[in-house]
C-alpha cells in the first residue's frame, strides 16, 4: 500500500470523510502537472532574464518569500501552495538558471491565525462584509514589513501565496522602495471589489479595492488602522479577464484601467 493510499485508511478509521484514493490520486496529479508548468514558465522567464547583459556583469539574486495564507477564502489549501512549489523543483529551475536563492522562512504563520473555524469569521462578515479581516490585517502588516526588507535590495523578489489576500501586505512596500513599480494583473478575475460591493465577503476579490483606495473607511477596519492605499489606476494593468462582476467591471471602466480580456466588458 503506497503512502496516499495509507493516509486515506488511516483517515477513514478516524471517522473522517476523505475522496477515494484514486480520485485523491488524480487531484494530486492535476496539482502537480499546474505546478511543473508553472516551473516550466518560470525557467523560461528566468532564461530570458539572463540574457541581460545588465544582469550578467554580477551574481543575479531572487528572495524567495513564501506566504502561506489561506484567510482571504473559505476554502482550505492555498496555504500548501508555497511548501509544494519549493518541493517540486523551484529551486532547481533557479539554479539552472544561474540565479542565487535566497530563502526565507513563511512571511506568516497561518496556525498564529486560526481559529479551527475553518477560516470563516460570521462576525466579521456581519459587521463589515469582510471575512477575517482582523487577521488578515494582522498578517498584512507583519507582510508588509518583511517584504520591504527584501525590496529595498536589488534581489528579484519571487512571492509565492497563498491566496490573493497577500496582495494587501506584499505590493505596498514594494510601491515604498521602488518608486517606478507597475502592476500587470494576470488573472481571470479583476480583485477589485470593496466590502461595499463584494457579494460573499471573502477579501480575496478585493485586494485592488484596497491598494487602489477604494474601500471607505478602511483605518476603521479591524486590525487595518496601519494600512495605506498605494496605486493610481495608471499603475495597473489587467490581462486575461474573464470572470468579472458587474461592480467590478463599472470601477474598471470608471477608473480607465488598461484591461486586456477574454471577454467583453
Amino acid at each position: 500500500m503506497n503512502l496516499l493510499a495509507r493516509k486515506c485508511a488511516i483517515a477513514k478509521q478516524k471517522g473522517a470523510i476523505v475522496f477515494e484514493s484514486i480520485e485523491l490520486s488524480d487531484k494530486i496529479l492535476k496539482i502537480e502537472k499546474k505546478m511543473r508548468r508553472c516551473l516550466s514558465l518560470l525557467s523560461s522567464s528566468l532564461s530570458s532574464s539572463s540574457s541581460s547583459p545588465l544582469l550578467k556583469q554580477t551574481q543575479k539574486m531572487v528572495s524567495v518569500l513564501p506566504i502561506p495564507m489561506h484567510l482571504g477564502q473559505p476554502h482550505a489549501g492555498t496555504d500548501l501552495s508555497p511548501a509544494m512549489l519549493q518541493s517540486s523543483g523551484l529551486f532547481q529551475v533557479l539554479q539552472e538558471n544561474d540565479w542565487l536563492a535566497i530563502r526565507s522562512e513563511n512571511l506568516c504563520d497561518p496556525s498564529q491565525y486560526s481559529d479551527g473555524n475553518g477560516g470563516r469569521n460570521d462576525i466579521e462578515l456581519r459587521d463589515y462584509n469582510a471575512r477575517n479581516c482582523s487577521k488578515i490585517g494582522l498578517a498584512c502588516e507583519k507582510i508588509d514589513q518583511q517584504v520591504y526588507q527584501h525590496a529595498i535590495t536589488d534581489n528579484f523578489l519571487l512571492i509565492i501565496g497563498g491566496d490573493h489576500s497577500i496582495p494587501i501586505g506584499t505590493i505596498p512596500p514594494i510601491f515604498r522602495a521602488r518608486k517606478n513599480t507597475g502592476v500587470v494583473w494576470v488573472d481571470a478575475h479583476a480583485d477589485i471589489n470593496t466590502p461595499e460591493t463584494s457579494r460573499s465577503g471573502n477579501i480575496h476579490g478585493m485586494p485592488l479595492g484596497f491598494l487602489l483606495g477604494l474601500v471607505k473607511n478602511v483605518n476603521q477596519l479591524p486590525s487595518f488602522q496601519y494600512f495605506k492605499p498605494c496605486m493610481e489606476p495608471r499603475d495597473l494593468v489587467y490581462i486575461g479577464l474573464r470572470d468579472v462582476d458587474i461592480a467590478e467591471k463599472r470601477m474598471i471602466k470608471e477608473l480607465g484601467i488598461r484591461a486586456y480580456s477574454v471577454m467583453i466588458l
